[in-house]
């Protein structure tokens, strides 16, 4: 649910971020995780503001130093069953939106990421 300051933004976001501001408004219909979650998730905002991602935990890579032969099954199950949530998750309209987000943020990142960063702190004060 978005709080009447997160609407505020939303409903007056700047060109470079309709999408961004359309696909945060969407999502307010989902449980958590919701698609915009993911889009927070891939453009490394939740990594870096919380620690952590909310739709995609982390998982070992192979040049992690915690990596050897139980990760890579532990990797593939991860797989499996984050690719049948995105899956349940993502219709053909939110992966419309979630694409024209990340065009958004690949061609202005840091003014997107401030534009997160914004609609975050307004769900915040509410």
């Amino acid at each position: 649910m978005t709080t009447e300051n997160e609407q505020q933004l939303i409903d007056s976001a700047p060109n470079w971020a309709k999408g961004v501001a359309a696909l945060a408004s969407w999502s307010g219909n989902y449980d958590q995780p919701t698609p915009y979650t993911l889009f927070c998730d891939l453009i490394g905002f939740n990594g870096e503001e919380f620690g952590e991602c909310y739709f995609l935990p982390s998982v070992p890579g192979p040049y992690s130093s915690t990596w050897n032969s139980s990760s890579l099954d532990w990797a593939r199950r991860f797989a499996a069953v984050h690719s049948n949530l995105i899956d349940a998750r993502l219709g053909f309209r939110e992966l419309g939106m979630l694409a024209d987000a990340l065009q958004e943020y690949a061609e202005r990142p840091q003014d997107v990421t401030d534009y997160v960063r914004r609609l975050m702190e307004a769900g915040r004060e509410d």
